[in-house]
């Protein structure tokens, strides 16, 4: 078995794939082996190219939105002097991160990406 052949080629001899002790196997078995190693099918997938999108969409003015309302509303109110920027810095650090905290993750679940925080799949 030193000769170098084709796959297809060690199927046709009767000996490579016949043992001493098994049965024989069936002519159909074989020559649909053979159609596979001789005439290959060989499907390509097509390629499809991503879609390309503008980098600014409406979705995005959309998610944005309330956080243009927040922040033209706290300019709004600092400027008619109805809150003092006295009265925002006598507030604990630990409140402002447990706010940004808590806006994020309300974010997250508003969208539907906290499901694996959560413990939900």
């Amino acid at each position: 078995m030193s000769d170098k052949k084709t796959v297809s080629q060690w199927l046709r001899n009767k000996d490579a794939f016949e043992g001493a002790e098994a049965a024989p196997p069936t002519s159909q078995w074989r020559e649909a082996l053979l159609a596979d190693y001789e005439h290959p099918t060989m499907v390509q997938a097509p390629v499809e190219e991503p879609e390309r999108r503008a980098p600014l969409q409406v979705h995005h003015l959309v998610l944005m939105a309330p956080a243009g309302v927040a922040l033209f509303g706290l300019g709004w109110m600092f400027g008619n002097g109805a809150v003092a920027l006295e009265q925002v810095a006598r507030i604990s650090p630990l409140v402002w991160m447990g706010l940004a905290v808590s806006g994020s993750l309300g974010f997250l679940v508003w969208r539907g990406r906290g499901r694996g925080l959560l413990g939900r799949r």
